[in-house]
């Protein structure tokens, strides 16, 4: 199966977060993405997924990474995920770093270590924010409400308006 370079990204981000967390269901998975692309945007003014947030019940989650996982139980993308339960995951694979900057590596290993000993509850609690109440269940979340959620500048946010649109000016 060809991946594109999208997808590809993706599963690394994704194998660098569940190999951190050893073994991780969805919601912890996505929650430590939430936090981390959050934090992303307020330090750097970037997207720390190509992906959109969508509020789903337990909270925000990333749709294509979601549907990544998903594949799992299919038996795609088995050189790189296993299923370690009904709705967990482990990394069969390390990895490519060369997929990931260092400003994503950061906010990830951050949002791990802040996040990453929460309960189910408590991250669902915390996902519940502004940006989360913001729109209505299973619709795109706004990217720039979950920029300002996290603490992002207006000038910050200015900046990543524009890192976005000339993004999709050279789509």
């Amino acid at each position: 199966m060809k991946i594109d370079e999208n997808r590809m990204e993706l599963i690394n981000i994704l194998l660098y977060v569940i190999s951190k967390l050893g073994t991780a269901d969805y919601h912890k998975i996505f929650k430590i993405l939430y936090f981390a692309e959050q934090e992303h945007i307020r330090r750097f003014g970037q997207k720390l997924l190509n992906d959109d947030y969508v509020a789903m019940k337990y909270g925000p989650v990333p749709s294509n990474a979601y549907d990544i996982l998903k594949s799992v139980s299919n038996g795609d993308l088995n050189n790189y995920f296993c299923l370690a339960g009904e709705h967990s995951f482990k990394a069969v694979s390390e990895p490519n770093l060369d997929y990931l900057s260092e400003s994503e590596v950061s906010c990830i290993n951050n949002s791990i270590e802040s996040f990453g000993s929460l309960t189910f509850s408590e991250r669902t609690d915390k996902s519940h924010d502004d940006a989360y109440n913001a729109v209505k269940l299973n619709h795109k979340m706004d990217i720039f409400e979950i920029g300002r959620v996290g603490g992002a500048s207006e000038d910050t946010l200015h900046y990543l308006q524009e890192n976005l649109e000339t993004k999709r000016m050279f789509k």
